[in-house]
């Protein structure tokens, strides 16, 4: 394989034809002049030596002795791909370089160690350090946008090492990156979303992944009126904004002096009126500044950080704050308010990768990064954490997946295609998937605006099947009072209200067995705090003995670790089944929803205020139907005993009626006509009213 850019054959033997003399003479004759070395002036002093090259040969001593002067030096050709962002150096025969799709071995080689040590010498005092047995670990950037890390023996067994990672100038725009293959549509309006609403984010990854040419992108999408503040051990991050300062950390001398670390330099930021705090790597004690930072009030800052996956970017952070003397505890306080989102990228044998995005989730224990979106080969599909108000996406997913064998409904999720803004009250994220706020009473019903916003639309399509149950095609009454539907509601409602408060599962069924438990359960069984949610329970619509059996069920299930979806669809079987076919369907159907949350990854939350919202719905629409038929059951009614009245009114007038149409075998059959005709007509006037009433 040959370099890219590399010189052809001729020009390779040619090369060779220039010797260390040559090399001397040249570089004398260049350095007792003043100025910069330019390929002019190196072809000049090529000229003065008088050595007959030809032409070719001239070309290539300039373009050698320029590398070996002022550039890379046989690594030039490789820095002059475009594509190259990074070249390795292991010996004089091992050079290796990367165009963003893993590693390719080079057809450069080093006359020798020597050699080798001496550009990284070259290279370091380029960049003003010093490389030499007191300093055998130097990194350094220089001009041209070269970051240089040089290794000298013994720290390095096999010789000196050297390393070189290239900053080109052009930036990628996100369509750019799109287009190469490093996310797909819909994860770059989940990118575009997150500047837009100013989330606190960091991006993480291996080395060499990716992750500040994709923060330089989306640093770019910044509104131009903020002012970006960078700061970086070593200046990576080229945004393409109107308004950028940049800072960049200083090394010390051999003494120790002059050092300027980047918990100083974030320190100074934050005096330079912020509106995006950026540092460019945390890792080290800076991330006790960057948290404090994006704690007061500076939204839309982010960084890069090393990690291998997203969720393990919290712990990484509690390490990096021990170095800053935080304990656990306070690094995790800052950190539940201080960072909204992670995207973590990968390098990949075909390129480099968006792998997912997560959420921050602030749990009971320590907060923790929960996947939005993940890819799954190569396609990216919502995770657990997808619609918690912290990412508005404007794209269309299809339907979920189809739930998997254990399903006993089926229930078909669609997302809308239209987004709509909405607000969330309490919230900084405006404009997200909405989400109902643990504010919310209990009780009451998801507002219309939420619905909208979330747009699913729900199609019930039989009712819920299984081994022992109605199938599909099952014929299953919906009307039902609003006492047999009214407390599994409000159930239903607590049960999202409890999953937002970050309840455990088992502390989740718990606490609904506290509040809707056995009224006569003694109180003094519970502590203090429940004992108030119990007594806050009294004035709750109270729920049958059948649906506490099923709750008592699902609450034995979640403290054994079972499935609760089949803890309650057994127990709803067992004890409602013949009872209420009302509640059972509603079991059911919760058992449904949890079932479409664990298999399809969709929010269990947001899936059950919908439930609950559309239990409502029903209810009221039930309402409205009784009040509609109230007229036409009048009117049965009436036409029902209208023949009797009338008969009884002849009677009182004299006229007899009735021995009339007994008095010969007419009146008799006229008298059976009217009272089959009489008795058909209630029934089908009956059978009306009960189908628009919604009743079998």
């Amino acid at each position: 394989m040959s370099a890219p850019g590399f010189p052809n054959g001729e020009r390779r033997r040619n090369t060779r034809l220039l010797d260390a003399a040559l090399l001397e003479s040249v570089r004398e004759t260049v350095m007792a002049d003043a100025g910069p070395v330019t390929p002019s002036r190196v072809a000049a002093a090529v000229h003065a030596t008088g050595r007959l090259l030809g032409t070719a040969g001239a070309l290539a001593a300039v373009e050698s002795i320029s590398a070996e002067l002022s550039g890379l030096g046989p690594l030039q050709q490789l820095a002059r791909d475009a594509s190259v962002t990074d070249i390795f150096v292991n010996g004089p025969d091992s050079v290796w370089f990367d165009r963003g799709k893993g590693l390719e071995r080079a057809q450069v080689h080093f006359d020798g160690e020597p050699q080798i040590r001496a550009l990284a010498s070259r290279l370091v005092a380029a960049g003003g350090r010093r490389l030499d047995d007191s300093s055998p670990c130097v990194d350094v950037r220089l001009d041209g946008g070269y970051r240089v890390h040089a290794v000298l023996p013994p720290i390095s067994t096999a010789g000196t090492l050297l390393s070189v990672r290239i900053r080109r100038e052009e930036v990628f725009s996100i369509d750019e990156l799109r287009a190469g293959g490093m996310f797909g549509a819909p994860v770059q309006q989940v990118l575009q979303a997150m500047v837009d609403r100013r989330l606190s984010f960091l991006i993480s990854g291996a080395t060499g992944s990716g992750k500040t040419t994709l923060l330089s992108t989306m640093l770019g999408l910044s509104s131009p009126h903020d002012r970006l503040v960078l700061i970086e051990d070593a200046s990576e991050l080229n945004p393409v904004h109107p308004h950028v300062v940049s800072l960049e950390s200083r090394h010390g001398n051999l003494e120790g002096g002059g050092a300027l670390d980047l918990g100083e330099l974030v320190r100074q930021a934050l005096r330079m009126r912020p509106d995006r705090l950026i540092v460019g790597e945390c890792r080290g004690a800076e991330v006790r500044e960057l948290l404090t930072a994006l704690n007061t009030g500076h939204t839309g800052g982010g960084g890069t950080i090393h990690a291998n996956t997203a969720s393990a970017v919290p712990a990484r952070l509690v390490a990096l704050g021990a170095l800053a003397g935080l304990s656990r505890e306070a690094v995790q306080l800052q950190l539940s308010t201080a960072l909204d989102a992670v995207v973590h990228v990968e390098r990949t044998p075909a390129g480099r990768r968006v792998s997912c995005i997560g959420l921050l989730a602030v749990g009971a224990s320590a907060p923790s990064i929960v996947p939005a979106v993940e890819m799954r080969a190569g396609v990216a599909v919502p995770g657990p954490a997808w619609g918690t108000s912290q990412i508005a996406l404007n794209w269309t997913l299809g339907s979920c997946p189809a739930r998997n064998d254990r399903s006993r409904a089926r229930i078909t999720l669609e997302l809308s295609r239209e987004r709509i803004p909405h607000s969330r009250p309490g919230g900084r994220c405006m404009g997200f998937l909405p989400t109902v706020p643990a504010t919310w009473q209990t009780g009451s019903a998801c507002p219309a605006s939420c619905s909208r916003a979330w747009g699913w639309r729900w199609r019930w399509a039989g009712a819920v099947a299984g081994p022992g149950r109605a199938g599909a095609g099952a014929r299953v009454p919906v009307r039902r009072s609003r006492a047999d539907a009214l407390p599994l509601t409000i159930l239903v409602q607590q049960l999202a209200a409890l999953l937002r408060g970050g309840r455990s599962t088992s502390r989740l069924w718990e606490e609904l067995w506290i509040v809707h438990g056995p009224r006569d359960h003694r109180i003094r069984s519970v502590d203090s705090e429940d004992r108030k949610v119990r007594a806050r329970a009294l004035a709750l619509p109270k729920v049958s003995d059948g649906s506490l059996q099923v709750l008592a069920a699902a609450r034995a299930a979640s403290m054994n670790g079972a499935s609760v979806a089949e803890a309650i669809r057994s127990s709803a079987t067992k004890n409602l089944r013949g009872g209420n076919p009302v509640e059972h369907r509603i079991w059911g159907e919760l058992a449904a929803c949890l079932d479409v949350a664990e298999a399809t990854g969709c929010p269990l939350a947001d899936v059950l205020t919908r439930f609950a919202a559309q239990l409502e719905a029903e209810d009221d629409a039930g309402d409205a139907r009784q009040t509609a038929l109230a007229g036409p059951k009048a009117t049965v009614r009436l036409l029902t005993w209208l023949p009797v009245f009338g008969l009884g009114l002849g009677m009182m007038l004299g006229v007899d009626p009735l021995g009339v149409l007994l008095a010969n075998g007419l009146g008799l059959a006229a008298l059976a006509a009217g009272g089959v005709l009489t008795v058909t007509g209630r029934i089908w006037s009956s059978r009306l009213v009960h189908v628009a009433a919604g009743v079998d």
